[in-house]
């Protein structure tokens, strides 16, 4: 879940209505807290001070909070600041989804692989908000040759509260997967993890090889295992 949570000050003004806004999306709100106050848009100043601790979670979400306070604000000709707990945050805008990849891999003797099946189910809870099910497909294959690979990624409708994008959507996911992946390959085939990575990496001029060598020599890799 992201570290900060949902917030929002809005004020009346002599031209309408002040927000500030935490957000990543100013714009979006803007309009959202027009269409709610059934108000002209240049009657809303809006402002967004430096936004931490956003990570994608004030993207679609924050129009929830922002909405409320300023319609509070509007009908009581007050200022009004709204502040989410952590608990709050949690149950209304969500966290990171929950992810469930099924995988059936086929490997040679040195763990390349062959032929590999990946289905993933991302739990979207009960609307697709902020569904990151399409992102993970463009960091599924990390540094690998994926020419042997079959991917199916679905977004899944649950009773659970609707999820949130939080820091590195669908590339946090998708490359704890593979690379778990890489590990259970290298336990079967009885190899080092390293070897069957770079066995299965994609032939390129990427610099990731000799990085990884360095790493283990100047870490004494082998020493320590």
């Amino acid at each position: 879940f992201t570290m900060e949570t949902q917030t929002c000050y809005s004020e009346p003004s002599e031209d309408g209505l002040n927000v500030s806004a935490s957000t990543q999306t100013p714009g979006t709100v803007h309009e959202a807290i027009g269409a709610a106050l059934n108000v002209p848009l240049n009657s809303v100043n809006m402002s967004v001070r430096r936004c931490g601790g956003g990570y994608g979670g004030k993207l679609g979400k924050s129009g929830i909070v922002a909405v409320t306070c300023a319609l509070a604000a509007h009908l009581l000709q007050r200022p009004v600041r709204l502040v989410m707990t952590i608990e709050e945050n949690m149950a209304i805008v969500g966290k990171r989804a929950g992810c469930l990849y099924n995988y059936v891999a086929g490997v040679d003797d040195n763990g390349v692989i062959q032929k590999l099946q990946i289905d993933y189910y991302q739990d979207d809870g009960a609307t697709k908000n902020d569904s990151i099910a399409a992102y993970s497909l463009h960091y599924l294959n990390n540094i690998y040759d994926t020419s042997t690979w079959s991917v199916n990624g679905y977004g899944v409708k649950t009773d659970l509260p609707s999820q949130t994008w939080c820091r590195s959507p669908g590339s946090t996911e998708a490359i704890s997967a593979i690379e778990t992946i890489m590990e259970h390959i290298s336990r079967v085939v009885k190899k080092d993890p390293i070897e069957v990575k770079l066995a299965n990496k994609l032939q390129d001029d990427s610099p990731i090889t000799a990085l990884m060598n360095d790493l283990k020599k100047s870490a004494d890799f082998e020493m320590r295992v």
